[in-house]
C-alpha cells in the first residue's frame, strides 16, 4: 500500500465525494480500496460534516496520507456535504461514496464506459453482513422505464443507492443537487427528480455494496421511531410536491403509515400500532387495509410474534428487549 490515490491532475474526468461524520473507523479503509479503482483519473473530495475534533483529526490525517482533498463544515447534514464536496469537484463527472459502502475495482471504469450517451449511470447494489454474507441483491436494472422506476421511489422500495450514482457534474448543478431542507431522504428526492430529467442507465452488476454494521446511520437499531419515520416521509413528500405538483402525497403518507404500523406491532409496541392506525383511517377512511391493520393489533395483543415475518431483524430486537434481565448478585 503506497498510501496515495491516482495523480488526477488539473481537470480529472471524475470527482469523487466522500461525505463523512465521525466515521474515523471507516475512512482509511474507504481510501484503500478507491486506490485499487482500474479507472485512474479521478479526485477524491472528503467533507467532513462537522465531526467532534478526534474524529475530525482521523479523516484530516487519513486525507493527508492519501493525498486527498479534506473540507470540513459546520454539521448541516448528509445532502449538504455532498454539495460542499461537488462545489469544490473538477471533474466533468461525480461520484459518490458514503464513507461505509465498498465498490467493485471496475465501478468508475463501467460507469465511465456507459455514459457518452447518458447524464446519469447506476448500478445494481448489494447489502452485505459484516462477515461478508449477501444479505440483499438490489436489482435497480430490472426497473424498466422511468414511470416504473419513480414509482419505486416514492413507494419506498428503492435503497442503498447513494453510492452507486454517477452524474454529469453541470446536471447535478442544474437540478440543485441535494436539497438540504432534507437530512433524510435527500437521495430519493434527488434520485426521483434525476430519472425524470436526465438520460439515465442502469448496469446490471452490483458494483456498489452497503455493509450491516450498528454504527450505520441507516442501521435499523438506529431507526426505531416511527413516528421520526413518518414524519421524514412527509416532509419528502411536501417538498417533492414542489416539483411534482401532481403528487399524491395522502397516498404516499398512508403507505409509511402502514409500513410503520408493521415495524410497531413486530416491535411489540401495540399503543403505538393503533395511534398510526387511527391517523392513517383519518387520512383515507375508505381505505380498506387501514382496517385489516387494526385486526391484526388485536390478534398481536393475544400473538405478539404472530407478525413477525413481516420483518424478522426488528423481530429478533424486540425478542432480545423482551429477555428478562438476570438480578445482580447481592
Amino acid at each position: 500500500m503506497n498510501n496515495a490515490l491516482p495523480e488526477a491532475g488539473e481537470h480529472p474526468t471524475i470527482s469523487v465525494v466522500i461525505p463523512y461524520y465521525n466515521s474515523g473507523a471507516f475512512i482509511e479503509g474507504a481510501l484503500e480500496q478507491l486506490s485499487q479503482q482500474t479507472f485512474r483519473d479521478f479526485e477524491v473530495v472528503i467533507v467532513d460534516d462537522g465531526s467532534s475534533a478526534d474524529e475530525a483529526a482521523l479523516a484530516r490525517e487519513a486525507a493527508a496520507r492519501w493525498h486527498a482533498i479534506y473540507l470540513r463544515q459546520s454539521n448541516a447534514g448528509p445532502g449538504a456535504a455532498r454539495n460542499r464536496g461537488a462545489r469544490m469537484a473538477k471533474g466533468t463527472w461525480i461520484a459518490f461514496l458514503d464513507v461505509d459502502d465498498t465498490w467493485e475495482p471496475s465501478k468508475l471504469a463501467e460507469q465511465i464506459a456507459a455514459g457518452a450517451d447518458q447524464d446519469l449511470v447506476l448500478c445494481d447494489t448489494q447489502t452485505v453482513a459484516k462477515s461478508g454474507t449477501l444479505r440483499h441483491r438490489h436489482f435497480w436494472s430490472s426497473y424498466i422505464g422511468t414511470d416504473v422506476f419513480s414509482a419505486a421511489i416514492l413507494r419506498g422500495d428503492v435503497y442503498s443507492f447513494t453510492s452507486a450514482i454517477f452524474v454529469r457534474t453541470e446536471l447535478f448543478f442544474a437540478l440543485g443537487g441535494f436539497d438540504e431542507r432534507l437530512r433524510y431522504l435527500e437521495d430519493h428526492h434527488f434520485l426521483y427528480r434525476a430519472v425524470k430529467v436526465l438520460r439515465w442507465t442502469c448496469l446490471g452488476k452490483a458494483l456498489s455494496s452497503r455493509i450491516v454494521h450498528e454504527e450505520s446511520m441507516s442501521h435499523i437499531s438506529r431507526n426505531l421511531d416511527v413516528d421520526a419515520h413518518v414524519e421524514r416521509r412527509k416532509l419528502f413528500l411536501d417538498v417533492l410536491s414542489e416539483f411534482e405538483p401532481e403528487l399524491d402525497k395522502k397516498d404516499h403518507l398512508l403507505r409509511e403509515m402502514h409500513r410503520n404500523i408493521k415495524r410497531s406491532i413486530v416491535m411489540r409496541r401495540p399503543q403505538k400500532a393503533l395511534e398510526l392506525a387511527l391517523r392513517a383511517v383519518a387520512l383515507k377512511p375508505a381505505r380498506l387495509k387501514n382496517y385489516g391493520f387494526l385486526i391484526a393489533i388485536i390478534i398481536s395483543l393475544a400473538s405478539p410474534s404472530e407478525f413477525d415475518h413481516w420483518n424478522p431483524d426488528l423481530a429478533q430486537i424486540a425478542k432480545t428487549a423482551d429477555k428478562p434481565r438476570a438480578l445482580p448478585c447481592p
